[in-house]
């Protein structure tokens, strides 16, 4: 804001590289603090690149501890929805190579189906499950 408020596009630019750049090799440990955060949604515009970079930034190495006051913060509503849009479409694309606790979460096509909400122990015991079904299908 102090960048915008005195024409400085140089110092700004090397202020989200240097956050950027202290974040991604922090892995995420460094996030900016929730009120750091909703200050920036609620004084600068929200597709400014700083906005932009702290969608990028929540989304990707945001964790459970994050989550454990996310009520008791009063965080801005276009921010949420950007982040979920943004999980979202990064889930979507990536679904083919998500496993959780030894179940499938998403058929090989990339769309959802029965076998992904069943609790298999492997994925062998998924593909069985799915080839008991196809073979019962086609025998009726």
């Amino acid at each position: 804001m102090f960048c915008n408020k005195h024409n400085l596009p140089e110092l700004k630019t090397r202020t989200i590289t240097d956050m950027f750049n202290h974040i991604e090799q922090k892995e995420g440990e460094t996030l900016p603090p929730a009120d750091m955060t909703c200050f920036a949604f609620d004084n600068l515009s929200h597709n400014a690149p700083l906005c932009d970079y702290l969608v990028h930034a929540y989304c990707y190495w945001a964790h459970d501890s994050l989550c454990k006051d996310f009520g008791s913060i009063n965080w801005p509503s276009c921010l949420i929805a950007r982040v979920l849009s943004r999980y979202s479409a990064f889930l979507y694309l990536n679904l083919r190579d998500l496993r959780c606790l030894g179940r499938q979460v998403c058929s090989q096509d990339g769309f959802s189906s029965p076998y992904d909400y069943h609790e298999h122990r492997s994925v062998d015991d998924r593909m069985a499950c799915e080839f008991r079904q196809r073979e019962e299908k086609q025998a009726m």
